[in-house]
């Protein structure tokens, strides 16, 4: 039996605190909550476990085949520190991003969406969850709100962890198009011109 770790002046569960903060907006690590959103993440090729925070009284045998050094068991008080939730799940995953944001993406495949500027993070998880339903490959967020933001992930029932999401500016596209001899121009209404 692990110990359990039960103060939140801990000083690595501080520094955890701290950290679970900046993932919102990394494209290295993100933090997902819940069991259906980490079973989604667990099983995906996309992304890794690195840590798996358990509330000592959760009971879920989801996860006994987690190698048992990435578990980190922790009372209800630490957990709700942690957590961004009003009532937490019990369970947090800790999840290293396995792609690289610059990898050469094909505009040109029916599978990519382009998404610019979604600023909600509710939105953009439902996004996501559709893009996932229809079987896309790729998204390019340009600007707007993270994918790794913890609300995006639950709006997207943690479906962030079965497409490739990948963030660019405006700059960026740009400059991809112009490198593909590609032009767009759309009206305000998202027609071509």
């Amino acid at each position: 039996m692990k110990n359990i770790i039960t103060s939140k002046n801990n000083k690595f569960i501080k520094s955890l605190a701290k950290n679970i903060k900046l993932y919102d907006s990394s494209n290295e690590y993100c933090v997902v909550e819940g069991e259906r959103a980490l079973d989604v993440f667990s099983k995906s090729a996309l992304y890794d476990l690195d840590l798996l925070i358990v509330r000592s009284d959760c009971s879920s045998n989801a996860f006994d085949s987690i190698d048992r050094n990435k578990i980190l068991l922790v009372s209800s008080d630490v957990m709700s520190y942690l957590s961004k939730l009003k009532t937490s799940p019990g369970i947090l995953g800790i999840f290293k991003c396995m792609y690289s944001q610059k990898e050469k993406i094909d505009f040109k495949s029916q599978g990519t969406y382009v998404l610019c500027n979604v600023s909600d993070p509710h939105n953009l998880g439902a996004i996501i969850r559709t893009a996932v339903a229809l079987n896309r490959k790729y998204i390019i967020a340009i600007d707007g709100c993270h994918h790794h933001n913890q609300k995006a992930i639950r709006a997207s029932a943690g479906m962030i962890g079965a497409i490739r999401v990948c963030r660019v500016s405006v700059r960026d596209v740009q400059s991809i198009f112009s490198e593909m001899k590609l032009k767009f121009t759309l009206d305000a209404k998202g027609k071509k011109l």
